[in-house]
């Protein structure tokens, strides 16, 4: 049986820059994917809820490391405690974070070093989504 969030197709990214927004924009409306957008971990946080309280699902979270008003590893604390079941990817440009070493450790399924190309982020989502 498919759960909600394996059937919705929205991705919630968390990037504070907007160059950076409206790359993944087009990769992941050219992978198939609706996107919802926060340019801090407070507005996320407030978009999330108001999202969840609707009854909309997302079937993944991408989140910078970091963020003007928190780091992406809080960002993931918060974004569980409304949603447990919500996979979440942290990405960074930064690689010698304990973050990105250890995702799993910090409530991420996953990490990815900026910048990636379409290919890239097509394989992250797939190894997080696709069941083995």
């Amino acid at each position: 049986m498919r759960t909600k969030e394996q059937e919705s197709k929205t991705v919630f990214v968390v990037d504070d820059c907007l160059m950076i927004l409206d790359i993944y924009k087009h990769f992941f409306t050219t992978l198939g994917y609706e996107i919802v957008t926060a340019e801090t971990g407070y507005s996320a946080i407030a978009e999330f809820e108001q999202r969840q309280n609707s009854g909309q699902e997302f079937c993944l979270a991408v989140i910078d490391f970091s963020l003007p008003d928190m780091k992406g590893s809080k960002l993931i604390k918060e974004l569980s405690r409304l949603n447990p079941a919500i996979k979440a990817l942290i990405v960074s440009g930064y690689t010698s974070d304990d973050v990105m070493e250890n995702p799993q450790a910090y409530g991420f399924v996953g990490s990815m070093k900026k910048p990636f190309g379409l290919q890239e982020l097509k394989n992250s989502i797939e190894a997080v989504l696709l069941p083995a």
